[in-house]
């Protein structure tokens, strides 16, 4: 390398090592653990607002992906999303028939008892993984892990053996994208969350308040709801007596430890007189909360730092709150309100990718597509590299699910375990459960013939737009030639793997 090549400063900007400058944009750099303020420019990501649209509301962009939107246009690529069954899913469906675990239900869980159930379940991590890595119903597979951190079971856990896949595949898939109250009672009533929160034993001799608990503090009205004790321990004693067949799998309601004192919860009031009619007063609690104005606003300001920015504007979650209420408490009228906001196209660059997501974008931007031969364990590789980087798919193990901030994620060690699959991806590590292209094929059969104009052509194949001025004479100066240069013809066998893993690396590709 020349003597006046980049300095570290230079090197370690353009390689995504700011924690601070993801967050704030722009912001700084570690330098020997210690935060430097950094004068460098902000990361110009392009507000193409299609680009946008696609970067923010899928697992990445690819050629053709973003081909389709352009064509579309924004709404219409919106509404297609929102419609997901009608989309051709083939591909993706055909690789997943390798897991043959994803169809299993509870029933079936149950006769095959506990044992090999750890390797069954964690199917249900590498199915999210193929899905969101392949499949063209791409914002459909956001809303499933939004509410898999919504409603958070950590999967596998031995105490979920018995009904994780059928949480994933029946509720979180099944009703995402319907009425929140109809998500809520199958979330609630379902053997994984019972046995996850420890409802499933919970008797009106002895209540168990985990559920309750979650109930009003996660799942929907939020902590600065106005709730107290009294509300949560109310809460739970009308969740007594729910619970499941540990033999067939089935929820069930044990109308003899059903509670039956009366209950107030917040604003809702029953007798609750009569233990047949405790499931009743269940249901009818988790439709009172459903339609909270409070649980109204939760849900809409968790989907817009979901999909906006870690602190959206007060008045657009009040818009999307009401639109939740006025749709009896549909969730797809959300996310088109939301997707085509003014302030949605105002937050270009404004999320930052978790390193799931950004495993997931990796896969989606090289060309990988999933092997239709290969067996289960050879996507295993990329399953570990996510819980590497501490973002394995329904790997968190508290009830609060994984964070969705910048801050939670631009420490070191999330960077460098996101650095670490970069590198593997494009050396090609982590099983044969997907299939890459070469990586010289990115740049297309017209190979460019100077170092700047490969460094051009692969920020546009990866990045989908050029670098600044500084970040491109920094990525060049990496390569110690100038930028009229040629290309010598080893560089597509050896150098390509180096400046593709470095745009990987860079702030541009770790934003969404």
């Amino acid at each position: 390398m020349s003597k006046t090549g980049p300095s570290r400063r230079d090197l370690l900007r353009v390689a995504g090592l700011g924690s601070v400058a993801l967050a704030t944009l722009p912001g700084s750099v570690l330098l020997g653990g210690q935060a430097e303020a950094a004068t460098l420019p902000p990361v110009p990501l392009s507000g193409d607002p299609v680009l946008h649209l696609v970067r923010r509301a899928t697992y990445g962009p690819t050629v053709a992906s973003l081909a389709h939107a352009r064509a579309l246009g924004r709404t219409a690529w919106v509404d297609e999303q929102l419609a997901p069954w009608r989309m051709d899913d083939s591909t993706c469906l055909r690789a997943l028939a390798r897991f043959p675990a994803l169809s299993m239900t509870c029933g079936q869980m149950a006769s095959h008892g506990r044992n090999n159930s750890w390797n069954l379940m964690q199917q249900v991590q590498l199915g999210a993984f193929l899905r969101q890595t392949s499949s063209t119903r791409q914002l459909h597979e956001m809303v499933v892990e939004f509410w898999a951190d919504h409603f958070a079971v950590q999967v596998p856990s031995e105490k979920v053996w018995l009904g994780a896949i059928d949480l994933d595949r029946t509720v979180l898939r099944g009703k995402g994208l319907g009425r929140f109250a109809d998500l809520l009672v199958a979330v609630t009533s379902h053997p994984a969350m019972l046995a996850w929160l420890d409802n499933d034993t919970s008797h009106r001799d002895a209540p168990n308040e985990n559920l309750g608990r979650e109930l009003l503090e996660l799942h929907t009205v939020g902590s600065g709801a106005g709730y107290g004790e009294a509300d949560v321990a109310a809460a739970a004693r009308v969740l007594t007596g729910w619970s499941f067949d540990q033999a067939t799998g089935a929820s069930v309601f044990r109308a003899e430890w059903h509670d039956t004192q009366p209950v107030q919860v917040m604003g809702f009031r029953a007798d609750n007189r009569s233990a047949t009619g405790g499931r009743q007063v269940g249901l009818d609690l988790l439709a009172y909360l459903a339609r909270h104005p409070a649980t109204a606003r939760r849900i809409a300001h968790k989907l817009a730092v979901r999909f906006v920015r870690d602190d959206p504007p007060a008045t657009l979650v009040q818009q999307l709150a009401d639109t939740y209420l006025a749709h009896d408490t549909a969730i797809a009228p959300v996310l088109r309100q939301l997707l085509l906001s003014s302030e949605f196209a105002a937050s270009t660059g404004l999320k930052t990718r978790r390193p799931g997501e950004d495993a997931a974008a990796t896969v989606r931007v090289l060309g990988g597509r999933p092997s239709l031969d290969a067996q289960v364990a050879a996507w295993s590789g990329w399953r570990w590299a996510m819980a590497g980087a501490g973002h394995a798919p329904r790997g968190w193990p508290e009830p609060n699910g994984y964070p969705d901030d910048a801050a939670s994620w631009t420490g070191a060690a999330a960077i460098i375990g996101r650095w670490n699959m970069h590198q593997g991806a494009t050396g090609g590590s982590y099983g044969a459960g997907i299939v890459y292209p070469s990586l010289g094929s990115l740049v297309g059969a017209r190979r460019p013939t100077t170092v700047g104009a490969l460094v051009d052509a692969l920020s546009r194949r990866v990045l989908f737009q050029t670098l600044s001025a500084h970040d491109r004479a920094v990525i060049i100066g990496f390569t110690g030639a100038s930028a009229g240069a040629p290309v010598p013809s080893y560089w597509y066998d050896f150098r390509i793997k180096l400046l593709i893993t470095l745009l990987l690396d860079s702030p541009y590709f770790a934003l969404r």
